[in-house]
């Protein structure tokens, strides 16, 4: 929808640590638990019915211990680059 894109994600796991340069990226968590790790920052810990806004150019990873179902809306054409950068735990 307007360029955008709507994706529910299941999981459970780790995602490599990423950045997209010119997209944000928004997290709606509608069961279990997300953790997102930040570079410079705090960890945010989301449950059902949290979101988060991960501004665009912010390096980041998501994580999660238990099922976790969420929808992310970015961009159509968001670039992922995969970063180098060390575990934030």
């Amino acid at each position: 929808m307007n360029d955008h894109c709507l994706r529910l994600a299941v999981f459970t796991g780790e995602y490599d640590w990423h950045v997209h340069p010119e997209s944000d990226e928004l997290f709606i968590i509608l069961e279990g638990e997300l953790y997102i790790d930040f570079k410079d920052k705090e960890t945010a810990v989301l449950r059902s019915n949290d979101s988060l806004l991960v501004p665009k150019g912010t390096v980041h990873r998501t994580r999660s211990y238990v099922r976790t179902v969420n929808l992310c809306i970015e961009h159509n054409h968001a670039e992922t680059l995969i970063t180098e950068t060390e575990h934030a735990d």
